[in-house]
C-alpha cells in the first residue's frame, strides 16, 4: 500500500546537518503543494467534461521554491529534497501548472498568515 500524499511529502530528516537545511524550506511550501493538489482534482474534472485548460498559474513568494520547481535552481542534495517538490516539478513539466514568483507584498493572502503589530493595521 502506498503512503498518503501527506506522508510522502513530509520532510525527511537526514543524519547530517546540511540535509536538514535543504529540507526546512520545504515545510514552508506545504501550501504550494496543497493548492496544486486541489487544482489537479478540478483540472481532471474539467478535462473529463471536455474542457481543456491551459497551465494553471500559481504564484509564490518563495524564490527558492519557484526556482526548484521550474528547474532554475538545482539543489545539492536531491535525495533530501521533499517529494512535494518532485511532484510539483513533474506537474510543471506536464504543462499543468505555471509557477511564478512575486514578492509577498503583492500577495494579499499572505497578509493573514503573518503576525503584525497593532500599529501596522489600518482602521
Amino acid at each position: 500500500m502506498l503512503p498518503s500524499p501527506q506522508q510522502r511529502c513530509r520532510p525527511k530528516r537526514g543524519r547530517n546537518h546540511q540535509s536538514r537545511h535543504v529540507i526546512s524550506s520545504g515545510s514552508r511550501n506545504w501550501g504550494l503543494y496543497i493548492n496544486a493538489r486541489k487544482a489537479v482534482e478540478e483540472r481532471n474534472i474539467l478535462e473529463e467534461m471536455g474542457h481543456k485548460k491551459p497551465p494553471t498559474p500559481i504564484q509564490t513568494d518563495n524564490s527558492t521554491a519557484e526556482g526548484i520547481v521550474n528547474n532554475r535552481v538545482q539543489p545539492k542534495r536531491t535525495k533530501a529534497m521533499d517529494m512535494c517538490f518532485h511532484w510539483l516539478r513533474d506537474r510543471a513539466n506536464q504543462k499543468q501548472f505555471r509557477f511564478y514568483w512575486r514578492p509577498g507584498t503583492t500577495n494579499r493572502g499572505d497578509y493573514y498568515t503573518k503576525h503584525h503589530p497593532a500599529s501596522h493595521h489600518r482602521n
